[in-house]
């Protein structure tokens, strides 16, 4: 003789399978959430896409001072046009009587430091432009490694900046 299935049966067994179909949709969303939030929260994975992701004219630079990259904002700023500001030395965008301390600056970011310091960049035209600047290090997986030159300039400056802070030139060690 077969055994029935009782009405109370049936509905623990209904029950049972609406809980593991509602488990399971919680766990893909929630691991859906985590992929998002992750992304979302990468560094970049190129100094190219760590300099174009900045908010500020910004310029990616590699050891031996060449700019290699640039957002949209730096190029605006310089007047260059992105395939010739690639590759050239970063000597070419910052007057040569400030280029040694922005050097040294970048070397110290080439080499894990972030530092801020009072920067004047020379645009394409030859305008001198003036403003404060962060060098920051950058290093991917697999990349290489640079150094990510920010600009404000200091009429966009925030009234918050600390200018003591700020130095022409590195901090002695």
């Amino acid at each position: 003789m077969e055994a029935k299935d009782t009405p109370s049966q049936r509905s623990r067994t209904t029950l049972f399978a609406v809980l593991l179909a509602a488990a399971a949709v919680i766990l893909v969303v929630f691991g859906l959430s985590r992929r998002r939030k992750r992304k979302a929260g990468a560094r970049p994975e190129s100094l190219a896409s760590g300099v174009e992701a900045h908010g500020d004219p910004a310029l990616g630079i590699e050891p031996g001072s060449t700019v290699v990259a640039a957002n949209a904002a730096a190029l605006l700023l310089l007047g260059y046009p992105r395939e010739e500001l690639l590759g050239r030395p970063l000597r070419d965008v910052v007057p040569p009587d400030d280029f040694p301390a922005v050097e040294a600056n970048v070397a110290l970011a080439l080499q894990g430091r972030q530092v801020g310091f009072e920067l004047a960049l020379q645009a394409r035209d030859g305008r001198r432009i003036e403003g404060s600047a962060q060098a920051a290090p950058f290093a991917a997986a697999g990349a290489g490694s640079g150094a990510v030159l920010s600009f404000r300039e200091a009429a966009l400056r925030p009234p918050e900046f600390d200018a003591e802070t700020v130095s022409a030139a590195p901090p002695e060690r």
